[in-house]
């Protein structure tokens, strides 16, 4: 057997060495090259001198122990290699900072950097570069847990295309630039604000910029150049931030991950991005925000959405936005368009689950070659303008709607809405317009119940327009309720109408609902046409037998129609229609080419012989129009074939215009040689016109008619006989021309009348218009001017029928299309002066709501007024309010439960009355809109409302249950906000003002205000208790009470501005929980601008108190950090006054106090002697009389006090100390109180070559000096300060001593005594030199290494130690260790130099001697053994096989063999252990008795065993025993046993089994060996 060797595992150790630790301390200059390496410590500032260059090293560690800067102004470089990195690190830590912190490395102009791979960590301003910086090829430098990585402020950064600038963790952002061009290959940030951040006036050109987790992906400022190829970024908050104009190209940005917004565009211009994509299983929230966007294009978009309610694109736009081939999938909403700009869409494809586009207002929408898709609602378009162009919008069998358009002017061309078609559906709407001029071309419209729906005040008019495919049971392809509908080309199929007019407007004045030139049905199971009474269509072609119904038209409206003399018309007013042959002449009979001639709207022009082709009633009259060159005529057409005669206007002499004839001029100015006459039963229509009159002519209308519409008639007089007839002047004309009046008793004419009237005597002349010039009268004769009143009265847009309308005396009702007409005198010429009315007031009034509108009845009213209401009760779908209606009044309490949406579009206005209330369950959306009241119960919120810009007066607000209110941009003046039950309020950019407590927070409810300026808020501006809070540039204006009040809340409260604050405390904290309140500026007049009471875990850092009421602190624990009070003079009291204590202690640091009577005043009882005391840290303190305290304790310590220090009296002492805080002024100390003065002193370590040694401590003995003081024992650890008093000043004494022993002590160095001197004022550092310990020497003696022994078998080891220090030399500290090699634990094993050891485990071992004297000095030694398991005989040698078929038999020598746990006979005896009552003794095998004695030893066998002489106990020797081996007592009168038992005795037979078992192991080793 070979035996497998233990000695190839081996145990590696390792020496330890050790690099030299440099220390840099007090502030230094490097004026000569410097190299750091290895370990460095900087605890000042440090600057590289021009001309001198500090080289660190690859090797290096530095530790920035301060909060300071290292400046270059000549070279700083920073090496690396393949296998060393340099780190520069912070150590340093504020008292209320939770990570360390250092200024960084500022390179100052005509200063330079080289940098290779280097850490920098825990900076404000990794690298601040106004110099040059280089980095190395090949590089990745990295700066970690900063504000900013580098900032190039002015200077300039080179760097490789192989290299990189790296950040993890950069608070503000990785890459700042200011006033800098750059140009970087590569710039990657983690866990940061922001990649790079480019200020005004800076560029950046990079190939790469790659961000994770970060806030901000880049920011840009206005005036800024950035070019960058590739953006990728992952969980990020925001892709691309900017700011105004700058000049932006960015090529390509790669989202993964969770993102909220890819680009957010605020006021921005110039910007060009494209190719923006989502990756698979990552998410973009929003792809585009935009707020005021001046100018931007984004193509090449693939993006994917969370589905979460944000929109794709949000564009606020003043300027052109250009969108173009855009994926969007997965998002809630496509588009929400706002602002008054332009935005531009070509080949944008949307795929939402709700609404595709949402506009509103001003903007412009352009979009082409694009597909949209919705779950639910399509596109609403309630903006001024749009034009769509190749578009298709489809729905899912979910969605409701697929285009609405409410209010503006639309174009629609080539544009599909389709859905796929669901039997089961019964309320869908393919396109739906409201208060809307829409143009169509080439629509189709496919699958939806309702396929085209035109509302209210709507005019759709279409060239080709096909509806198919929906609409059973009860649906139609077009329903006309409200509006009107013109079609050149019209396609309905398969709806059970194909159009139905329920209600409508007039296409034009006196004109149809419904106009139809084409139209092709079928498949219809209702009436093809179906008509509601008062309808009126004309349709030119209607289908015939397209329907299963009785009827192709029925219904009780009026109908004109043609097509097929079988076509079946069931209606009231049915009218047919023939087609005409129409011929165009002049006067002498010519035909006239292209001449427009106009015959029940339909219009055609007439070609080169002159015909047309137009339709005219069957039976009847029909008035056609025909027109060339701006002068026509109308004539009333019986038949056809007929002809019209165009008339010319005369060249010479007087135009007469027949009875029977109408004249029409267009579009134009003309005039004449003569006069103008018409004859009774002649008409003149101006239109659009001017007709002008020589000055010497006259105009006479002999009964005939001269109508205007925009018309005008110049020169000339007009002389109508002696009765002027009322057809003179009609409609509405502008008469410039001096008119006589003769009648017998009245006259009448419309117009306006800008030249002279003479009035004939006895005759009143009415004018419905206005008279602007000079009025002439005779006896008896007046001049009334009438205006007209036309008031159509809308609520919500629709007309109300039974409003009243009051003008003065005047009042109207309106009827069902919600007009009201009537006229008023607005003004008298009598004889005897003249009167106007002036301005008038309209009154309109429905339902108890009251509308009113000033009219100036100089001129005729004619408007819609608009009386909105909202229904009380429960809002059952989403409601709009649109603006062109407002304001909407509530006409009671209105619930909007959950899952309805109240919206408020911009500048529209709802108003709530008195004692009303508004409860939104679901949400509730006011953009730029303005709701007001008269006193309101409350407006309650328990879901969600939204509220962006606008104005609120009226009420409350109340949050509960949960319900969230966010408010962006509003004022809100006397709507005070109540949050409570877990409600969360957040408020932005807005102004709060008018009552009594502006912003009201309950328990458990959330406070989330940025940037709101809160004003007049009688009680306070914020008041919360047991609140979270969130404020965040909080300002308070005049005329509050308190600021803001928080009472157990939690949270942060950042920079609150309260400079206009002048009510009570700007910021009182009563008992609030985890606080941090960070800068601000605090004021008040009538108590301390800052006050905090019972709070017990204060964190105020920074700010800056300008009362002179000062601040307070009551019985308030916590940190106080860089809080500032100065009043700026002028007589104020008191900077701080702390009242009171608690248990835990209040720490104030970097107080500065300034123009204040009295610096600080601590005021306390005896409930706060046994309390931690005051403590003021490293502050200052100018005033007169610095401090005044009384039965508070205090330390004051670093701290410049200018002033005196006054300690009242009091009837009893109180802790108060002075630590290297001498006063400018007097001690004025009142027993039995007593002030303790010391000086706080920092403990440095030396060893004798003036190096700083790492560690150390030190133990300060200060005698006793005052009765009050015991001796005082201080420990102090190397590089801290420690406070030693050594003045004590009473009412009566002022004792003090002047020195104080230490004993110092630090690994590696003997310990030391020396004496320190102590004064007033003396804060230097304690320098203690120590000297190098010596370590001691061990050796191990005994065993050797590699010795082998035996489980539990006793190992004596042995080590020798010495050491050159006396004091150590019998000193020294013995560890013995062993340790299993494999394993990283040991155990001890001994204490002394010589100990035995009993090894308890079998292996391989490190036995490890270890020396350490009293100074730390250690030495060891070690060696390896080897534990082997018991084998008493030995013969576990390589000859003993552990395998195979016959293992632990040793075929050599014959035997059994191995450790004693295999080997059957551990001693070799030949006898198997289980037979052997002494198995590891060879001596001896049996003992009868089990006395421990064996019956025999073997001769000349060293053993220590002793033979038994009774082997069976029984008290009879062996020698006189007849049967030693058994127990017997003998027969006295036998001589022998008998021979059968002497056979039988174990004595012999035992022997015999023995000899047996032995031959036959040894035949069959020996047949084995032969084999």
């Amino acid at each position: 057997m070979q035996r497998a060797s233990v000695w190839l595992i081996g145990l590696l150790f390792l020496s330890l060495s050790t690099t030299p630790l440099i220390a840099v301390s007090g502030s230094q200059v490097i004026a000569s090259d410097t190299v750091w390496s290895g370990s460095i410590t900087v605890d000042s500032g440090i600057t590289v001198a021009s001309g001198a260059t500090l080289t660190i090293s690859d090797d290096a560690v530095v530790n920035v122990t301060q909060d300071i800067t290292i400046v270059v102004e000549g070279t700083l470089v920073i090496e690396s290699s393949s296998n060393s990195t340099p780190h520069l690190y912070g150590s340093f830590r504020y008292p209320t900072s939770d990570r360390p912190i250092w200024q960084g490395i500022q390179v100052l102009n005509g200063g330079s950097m080289v940098i290779g791979d280097v850490l920098i960590e825990y900076a404000r301003g990794a690298f601040d570069i106004a110099g040059t910086a280089t980095v190395s090829a090949n590089s990745s430098p990295i700066a970690r847990h900063v504000q900013i990585g580098w900032y190039i402020d002015g200077g300039s950064i080179s760097v490789p295309i192989d290299s990189s600038l790296n950040c993890d963790d950069a608070a503000s952002s990785c890459l700042s630039l200011k006033s800098s061009s750059v140009s970087v290959p590569e710039v990657n940030a983690t866990h940061s604000s922001s990649i790079v951040s480019i200020d005004s006036g800076s560029s950046l050109d990079a190939d790469l910029l790659s961000g994770f987790d970060l806030g901000v992906g880049i920011q840009i400022s206005s005036g800024s150049i950035v070019d960058v190829d590739r953006i990728h970024l992952h969980d990020t908050g925001v892709g691309v931030s900017q700011t105004g104009p700058a000049s932006v190209e960015i090529n390509s940005i790669e989202f993964s991950g969770t993102n909220g917004v890819g680009i957010d565009w605020s006021g921005a211009s110039g910007a060009e991005i494209s190719n923006l994509s989502v990756n698979s299983q990552s998410t973009l929230a929003t792809i585009l925000y935009s707020v005021n966007l001046g100018s931007g294009s984004l193509h090449g978009v693939s993006s994917i959405g969370k589905s979460d309610g944000n929109p794709a694109f949000y564009l606020d736009v003043s300027g052109t936005i250009d969108l173009q081939n855009i994926q969007a999938e997965n998002y809630s909403e496509g588009i929400v368009a706002r602002g008054t700009g332009i935005i531009e869409l070509v080949e944008v494809n949307l795929d939402v689950s709700s609404r595709i586009i949402d506009a509103v207002g001003a903007v412009t929408l352009q979009a082409s070659q694009s597909n949209w898709t919705t779950e639910s609602v399509g596109a609403i378009l309630g903006n001024d303008h749009s034009t769509l162009s190749s578009i298709s919008i489809s729905g899912t069998s979910s969605a409701s709607t697929g285009l609405e358009i409410i209010t503006g002017s639309h174009i629609l061309t080539s544009v599909e809405i389709s859905r796929s078609y669901l039997s089961s559906d019964r309320t869908s709407t393919g396109f739906q317009s409201i208060w809307a001029d829409v143009t169509m071309d080439d629509v189709s419209v496919i699958g939806w119940y309702f396929g085209t729906i035109i509302n209210q005040d709507s005019t759709v008019i279409a060239n080709s327009l096909n509806v198919t495919g929906g609409g059973r049971d009860g649906g139609a392809s077009i329903l006309v309720d409200g509006g009107s509908f013109q079609v050149s080309s019209l396609i309905t199929a398969d709806s059970d109408h194909g159009i139905k007019v329920d209600n409508g407007t007039p296409i034009w004045e006196n004109g149809p609902h419904v106009h139809v030139d084409s139209w092709a049905a079928s498949n219809h199971r209702g009436f093809t046409l179906e008509m509601m009474d008062g309808s009126i269509a004309t349709i030119r072609n209607l289908p015939s037998f397209a329907t299963t119904a009785q009827s192709d038209a029925f219904g009780d409206g009026d109908l004109r129609w043609g097509g097929a003399s079988s076509t079946r018309v069931n209606v009231v007013g049915s009218h047919r229609l023939i087609e005409a042959d129409i011929l165009i002449t002049d006067l002498g009979g010519q035909s006239i080419e292209g001449a427009a001639v106009e015959s029940f709207g339909f219009n055609a022009d007439s070609d080169i012989t002159g015909a047309v082709i137009l339709p005219i009633l069957e039976t009847g009259e029909t008035s056609v129009t025909a027109s060339k060159d701006g002068i026509g005529t109308t004539v009333r057409m019986s038949s056809s074939p007929s002809t019209i005669q165009l008339p010319l206007l005369p060249s010479s002499g007087d135009w007469v215009i027949g009875t029977g004839n109408t004249a029409i001029l267009q579009n134009g100015d003309f005039s004449l040689p003569e006069d103008l006459i018409i004859e009774s039963g002649g008409e003149l229509h101006l239109l659009n016109a001017t007709i002008t009159l020589n000055p010497n002519s006259k105009y006479s209308s002999n009964g005939g008619t001269l109508f205007g519409d925009q018309g005008m008639l110049s020169g000339g007089t007009g002389e109508h006989g002696a009765s002027f007839p009322s057809t003179a002047y009609t409609g509405d004309i502008i008469v410039d021309q001096s008119v006589t009046v003769n009648c017998t008793e009245n006259a009448q004419a419309q117009g306006s009348f800008i030249q002279s009237i003479d009035v004939g005597p006895g005759c009143t002349f009415t004018v419905i218009g206005s008279v602007e010039g000079n009025v002439s009268l005779e006896p008896g004769s007046s001049i009334l001017v009438e205006s007209s009143i036309r008031v159509r009265v809308l609520d919500r847009g629709f007309p109300v029928d039974g409003a009243q309308v009051i003008v003065g005396a005047l009042e109207m009702s309106t009827g069902s299309d919600g007009v009201a007409i009537g006229s008023i005198i607005s003004a008298r010429y009598l004889e005897n002066g003249n009167t106007t009315t002036g301005i008038a007031t309209i009154i309109v009034r429905q339902q108890g709501v009251e509308s009113l509108r000033s009219w100036n009845t100089i001129s005729s009213f004619d408007d819609d007024v608009s009386v909105s209401t909202l229904s009380s009760g429960t809002l059952t779908g989403w409601t709009r309010i649109e603006p062109q209606f407002s304001p909407v009044h509530l006409l009671g309490d209105l619930l909007v439960p959950q899952g309805v949406t109240l919206q408020l579009l911009p500048q529209s206005s709802l108003r709530i009355g008195s004692n009303m209330n508004l409860e939104v369950q679901g949400d509730f959306i006011s953009e730029d809109a303005t709701i007001t009241g008269y006193d309101w119960n409350e407006v309650r919120i328990v879901g969600n409302a939204e509220i962006s810009g606008g104005q609120i007066t009226g009420g409350p607000l109340l949050v509960t249950n949960n319900g969230e209110l966010t408010i962006d941009g509003a004022v809100l003046n006397g709507a005070p906000i109540v949050s409570e039950m877990s409600s969360v309020v957040s408020i932005s950019e807005s102004r709060l003002l008018g009552t009594s407590t502006c912003l009201t927070g309950g328990e458990f409810s959330q406070l989330i205000v940025s940037d709101t300026i809160f004003e007049s808020c009688i009680q306070q501006g914020i008041l919360a208790f047991g609140s979270d809070v969130q404020l965040d540039w909080v300002s308070l204006g005049t005329d509050n009470g308190h600021g803001i009040w928080l009472q157990a809340v939690s949270g942060n409260v950042t920079n609150l501005d309260a400079t206009n604050h002048t009510g009570r405390a700007a910021l009182f904290l009563q008992d609030t929980g985890e606080l941090s309140v960070i800068g601000g500026v605090y004021n008040a007049s009538t108590e301390p601008a800052l006050m905090t009471q019972y709070v017990s875990d204060l964190n105020i850092s920074g700010g800056l108190v300008i009362s002179t009421t000062g601040a307070i602190f009551e019985e308030s624990s916590g940190e106080v950090v860089g809080l500032e009070a100065n009043s700026g003079g002028g007589g104020a009291a008191v900077g701080i006054y702390v009242d009171g204590s608690t248990s835990n202690p209040l720490t104030m640091t970097s107080i500065k106090i300034n123009g204040y009577a009295t610096g600080m005043e601590l005021i306390g009882d005896k409930d706060d002697l046994e309390n931690p005391p005051i403590q003021i840290l490293s502050s200052n303190i100018d005033a007169p009389l610095s401090v005044i305290a009384q039965s508070l304790p205090f330390h004051f310590v670093d701290t410049i006090l200018t002033g005196d220090v006054e300690l009242m009296s009091t009837a009893f002492t109180f802790e108060a100390a002075l630590i290297s805080s001498p006063p400018g002024g007097e001690i004025t100390v009142t027993e039995p109180a007593f002030l303790q003065i010391g000086e706080s002193r920092k403990i440095l370590f030396e060893d004798l070559d003036g190096n700083l040694i790492s560690s150390g401590t030190a133990e300060i003995l200060v005698p006793i000096f005052h009765p009050s003081l015991d001796e005082q024992s201080i420990i102090a650890i190397h590089g801290e300060s420690t406070t030693i008093i050594h003045r004590v000043v009473t009412g009566d004494s002022d004792l003090s001593t002047n020195q104080a022993n230490i004993e110092a002590y630090s690994t590696g160095f003997l310990p030391t005594s020396i004496t320190l001197a102590l004064g007033d004022g003396d804060a230097s550092d304690v320098l203690l030199i120590l000297s190098p310990n010596h370590d001691p020497v061990i050796s191990i003696t005994t065993p050797i290494t590699g010795f082998e022994t035996h489980l539990n078998e006793a190992l004596n080891l042995k080590a020798h130690a010495t050491d050159e220090d006396p004091t150590h030399s019998t000193s020294l500290l013995i560890s013995w260790t062993s340790t299993a090699i494999g394993e990283l634990g040991s155990k001890t094993i001994g204490s002394n130099l010589e100990v035995n050891y009993y090894p308890d485990e079998v292996g391989t071992f490190v036995l490890t001697v270890n020396a350490r004297d009293l100074s730390g000095g250690t030495a060891e030694a070690s060696i390896i053994i080897e534990v082997l398991p018991p084998d008493n005989d030995l013969d576990f040698i390589d000859t003993c096989p552990t395998t195979g078929d016959n293992p632990w038999f040793d075929p050599v020598e014959l035997r059994l063999c191995g450790p004693d746990e295999f080997d059957d006979d551990d001693d070799n005896d030949g006898l198997a252990d289980i037979s052997d009552d002494f198995p590891n003794d060879s001596c001896a095998w049996k003992d009868t008795d089990d006395d421990g004695r064996p019956d025999t030893v073997e001769n000349d066998c060293n053993t220590t065993l002793i033979e038994d002489d009774d082997d069976d106990n029984d008290g009879l020797k062996d020698d006189v025993d007849n049967d030693p081996k058994v127990p017997y007592v003998s027969d006295s009168n036998a001589d022998e046993e008998p021979l059968i038992v002497t056979l039988l005795s174990p004595g012999v037979v035992l022997p015999l089994i023995v000899i047996v078992i032995a031959t036959i192991l040894l035949v069959r080793q020996r047949q084995e060996s032969e084999d």
